[in-house]
């Protein structure tokens, strides 16, 4: 993966083991570039999965229902036009998604060394992170970060779930498994010639 991100994100900054795409910047008293939020694009560290994986799972699927389906000399798009649009708009919809999940803040924390004594009672130390945090944050040992209202780690979008990512995530799981049906049935019942035989032939 290290050597991956080199290759791929050669201006990216490690947080933990986060990859910040995407930030504002400044430089430290010691001459470090240190990234501050907002972290506009954010990839965890199993954005490989996501990227050649996922992805691929998701646009084979759909090229495969585009190719059986829609691209066929008889019928095909002009013939289908408003579910084409239908299942065009899911399938954008899924990778957008997925896009937002997987490359979304999903609310790192900063590094909190100090707090005012009456704030205390609201955080906690993380030995871990060297950092308070406040209490539904948590530690996650795979991403190495303070996640704010941390969920999961999710390895098919390579990246941890907490508050910020969590509407892109539950937007990308309903779009995922309604695409997913749409699929399979366009393909059961419009991608196989044997099934337009058999509905040809009661027909007659």
């Amino acid at each position: 993966s290290a050597v991956l991100a080199t290759l791929f994100f050669p201006r990216s900054r490690r947080l933990g083991n986060m990859l910040v795409l995407d930030a504002a910047r400044r430089t430290d008293e010691e001459g470090e570039e240190v990234v501050l939020p907002p972290l506009r694009r954010v990839v965890g560290p199993y954005w490989p999965m996501m990227a050649f994986v996922t992805y691929p799972l998701i646009l084979g699927v759909s090229g495969m229902v585009l190719w059986r389906v829609f691209l066929k000399p008889e019928g095909g798009i002009s013939g289908h036009v408003p579910l084409f649009l239908t299942w065009a708009a899911m399938t954008v919809s899924l990778v957008v998604a997925l896009f937002f999940t997987a490359c979304g803040d999903p609310g790192i924390l900063v590094r909190v060394g100090n707090v005012a004594s009456a704030e205390r009672g609201a955080c906690r130390w993380e030995e871990r992170s060297l950092s308070y945090r406040p209490r539904r944050a948590a530690y996650d040992t795979d991403c190495g970060v303070v996640v704010e209202e941390f969920d999961h780690v999710c390895p098919w979008t390579g990246t941890a779930i907490g508050k910020k990512n969590m509407p892109a995530f539950q937007a990308f799981l309903c779009a995922l498994f309604s695409t997913l049906a749409l699929d399979v049935v366009l393909l059961t019942v419009l991608g196989t010639d044997m099934g337009e035989g058999a509905f040809s032939k009661s027909g007659m």
